[in-house]
């Protein structure tokens, strides 16, 4: 498939064709995937990444700037923010360390 597929494909999308969205994650998605594996060690986290790319590429699609006629090079960028959030997420909820002394019942025993 060529970028002018893309092209008509995201023309189909803008006018909310979903079918057309779905030919474009089955075109990307393993593209978009490898990518999101390199940047994340989870491989649910890079699942995740790619969908929350093709989510904002559904909802943002009237504000979606295409490069030759492709979202490629959105999706790709979306995905690498998506990581990035997903990994700053997972830092910040990741339990304390149990060396750490702890207060309450577990100081007591």
């Amino acid at each position: 498939m060529s970028d002018e597929q893309d092209a008509s494909l995201w023309g189909r999308v803008c006018e909310g064709d979903e079918a057309a969205l779905g030919s474009l994650f089955d075109r990307h998605e393993a593209r978009l995937f490898r990518h999101a594996r390199r940047l994340l060690t989870n491989r649910e986290d890079a699942k995740d990444a790619v969908t929350i790319a093709f989510f904002e590429l559904w909802r943002k699609r009237e504000s979606v700037r295409l490069v030759d006629g492709s979202p490629l090079p959105w999706l790709l960028n979306t995905v690498s923010n998506s990581a990035r959030n997903l990994e700053r997420s997972a830092e910040t909820a990741a339990p304390p360390s149990l060396t750490r002394r702890s207060t309450g019942c577990a100081a007591s025993a």
